[in-house]
């Protein structure tokens, strides 16, 4: 639909109808970009959390961007990377699937199997020293 008005010209507007119906297809291109940034929330919650355990507590942060004062700013990177290490050190996609699997036993026989996946050989750990991460 296309609304005409005076200060803006013309513009588009769209609207949703209610459906029961689930979209599969919506749900399984969703699932990885979801995912990814729910680690990446998480990343940030504990990283907020041990900044202000080490007295770091004037932050600016939008999503995966984080500023600190500059006289803290080297204290904080290393906050960062360490908490990326802490996140990162438990496979969280296995774990999830563990958990779904738990919960919905009816449909484990439905999920991918992780037997394909295999783990690449980066020390996570190497993190730790890394230069250039999250600068």
């Amino acid at each position: 639909m296309s609304v005409q008005t005076v200060i803006s010209g013309s513009m588009r507007c769209g609207y949703s109808v209610y459906t029961d119906d689930i979209s599969t297809s919506k749900m399984q291109t969703s699932f990885a970009p979801n995912f990814v940034h729910s680690m990446d929330a998480t990343h940030l919650m504990m990283t907020v959390n041990a900044a202000a355990d080490m007295g770091i507590e004037d932050l600016a942060l939008v999503h995966d961007s984080y500023a600190c004062p500059a006289g803290q700013a080297e204290l904080f990177h290393r906050i960062i990377r360490e908490q990326f290490v802490k996140l990162y050190e438990t496979d969280r996609l296995f774990q999830l699937h563990q958990y779904q699997k738990k919960q919905n036993p009816e449909q484990a026989d439905t999920l991918p199997s992780l037997e394909d996946v295999e783990p690449g050989d980066f020390d996570l750990r190497e993190v730790l020293n890394a230069t250039h991460f999250f600068r």
